[in-house]
């Protein structure tokens, strides 16, 4: 009897492995996984989708091209060939949504949904750098203050059709700066020339020397 117990224990237990490692093939779980150990964590914006044609317990495996948004640096384009998604998530992955997502550092073309998926501050984020700070207005105007004296401010504003626009500015040094610091600010588009303010969504950086200080999307209307 021990015997038959520990036999059907066996085959039980492989029966939930070979279920498990089906499902890893499927979902792409063993890249997910590992590039939740080793990937670089950052935003990215869902560029398109697909349907790999893969369903598991009616929750479908989609791919996705992004573009990644690491802090400090400039965005560039991933591929997540495989992930799986409760149909009820749907609608928060499509194309122009904020997702959070790990890339490999080897190859940063590969990346992998992060855990959880989704931003904390939605589909607003900021980087916290003490002494910097940053603000933006409904109306694009972005503005950055550094209790450093003389400190460069670049703002990037890239538009609804991918265009990416930048302006630079240089806060005045003492004794023209005052004590907590001088804030400096552009108005898009004028300062952005030849940008213009179509109806759309955009997405900004704000960087303080370098440094990504703030960041976010924000829309337009007609």
């Amino acid at each position: 009897m021990r015997a038959i117990i520990l036999g059907a224990l066996l085959i039980a237990s492989s029966g939930c492995s070979l279920i498990g490692a089906a499902i890893d093939q499927a979902s792409g779980g063993d890249e997910v996984r590992r590039l939740r150990q080793v990937g670089v964590p950052a935003e990215a914006e869902i560029v398109r989708i697909w349907d790999t044609g893969t369903t598991i317990n009616d929750d479908p495996v989609i791919g996705m091209e992004v573009e990644v948004l690491p802090s400090g640096g400039d965005p560039f384009r991933a591929v997540v060939p495989k992930t799986w998604i409760s149909v009820l998530d749907i609608p928060q992955f499509q194309p122009g949504r904020i997702i959070a997502v790990r890339y490999d550092p080897a190859d940063p073309s590969r990346a992998a949904i992060d855990d959880p998926p989704f931003p904390v501050a939605g589909l607003e984020s900021s980087t916290s750098i003490p002494g910097i700070q940053t603000r933006v207005s409904f109306s694009l105007q972005l503005c950055a203050r550094s209790e450093d004296e003389g400190f460069e401010a670049v703002f990037l504003v890239t538009g609804p059709a991918g265009r990416r626009f930048e302006a630079g500015r240089i806060s005045p040094a003492a004794p023209a700066a005052p004590a907590d610091g001088e804030e400096v600010c552009v108005q898009f588009p004028a300062d952005f020339s030849p940008a213009e303010a179509d109806p759309g969504r955009y997405r900004y950086e704000i960087r303080v020397d370098g440094k990504t200080a703030g960041r976010g999307v924000l829309t337009l209307g007609d």
